[in-house]
């Protein structure tokens, strides 16, 4: 009897033993993003995330924290709160963030040979044109053609480059729906956004905005990252590039594809 209590005893202290090794190895990340609807990558509105379906994007970072025994924990903000946030390292990384060249100064994306990597992007998705039926905008695949006004754009986000290279003049709003509402009132000509996440809000709004149609030619189709912090990478440098390789390889794994179907 001593000697089966001494093993159960044993057999407990291993086991907290091991539990407390498990503890102190796990890493917390937290990340941030938009609390816009933007499926199938993102799902809800708002703050709150419904963990029964929280969008691909979440499911993904999900089955990578758990193969690295990384806990991701996650808030919903505003894009340009998300990406002060990221510059002043007071969280670890936001997605779904395109490559900009200037927001290499906000937080470091996944790279290979001093280039970034799209092979470790979350995922690919399209800027698309939204204007009037009465209108005569266009894009030819090289040019806007047929415009003579403002673009608007979601503010901070990387269209907005673009277009201003292509010598075009943006005004940006902070929301779909003022954008949408300003293109229906003429303020603006044509409205540059996300295909995913404008469709979506047509689709729920669609007695509001009849008016308004899609122009089909994408004016660009890019990869999005999750992009960390810099001081993230300077104290993580191994598990940075850990997470990055991992998503590349999980997004294309059976257990993932199980999950997509399911959206």
């Amino acid at each position: 009897r001593i000697i089966n209590r001494f093993l159960f005893v044993l057999t407990l202290g291993v086991i907290a033993a091991t539990q407390l090794v498990h503890a102190a190895s796990s890493k917390t990340v937290t990340l941030v993003y938009e609390p816009i609807h933007n499926p199938p990558q993102a799902l809800g509105r708002g703050t709150a995330i419904d963990w029964s379906k929280p969008g691909l994007t979440l499911e993904l970072l999900r089955l990578v924290g758990k193969q690295l025994g990384v806990d991701f924990q996650f808030k919903r903000v505003p894009w340009k709160r998300g990406l002060y946030l990221v510059k002043k390292n007071q969280v670890d990384g936001i997605f779904h963030a395109s490559y900009k060249e200037k927001r290499e100064k906000v937080g470091g994306y996944p790279k290979r040979e001093g280039a970034v990597d799209p092979q470790r992007s979350i995922f690919f998705q399209s800027y698309v044109l939204y204007t009037l039926k009465s209108s005569t905008v266009d894009f030819d695949g090289t040019e806007v053609v047929g415009i003579d006004g403002d673009i608007g754009v979601m503010s901070g986000y990387s269209i907005a480059e673009k277009l201003e290279k292509m010598g075009l003049s943006i005004d940006p709003s902070p929301t779909q729906e003022m954008n949408f509402s300003r293109l229906s009132s003429g303020k603006i000509e044509a409205f540059a956004t996300l295909e995913n996440m404008a469709d979506d809000f047509l689709s729920r709004n669609n007695d509001h905005f009849t008016s308004v149609r899609k122009v089909k030619t994408p004016l660009v189709h890019k990869p999005y990252y999750l992009l960390f912090s810099h001081q993230f990478i300077e104290h993580n440098p191994d598990l940075s590039e850990q997470i990055w390789d991992t998503i590349a390889a999980l997004s294309h794994s059976v257990e993932f594809k199980e999950i997509i179907s399911k959206y």
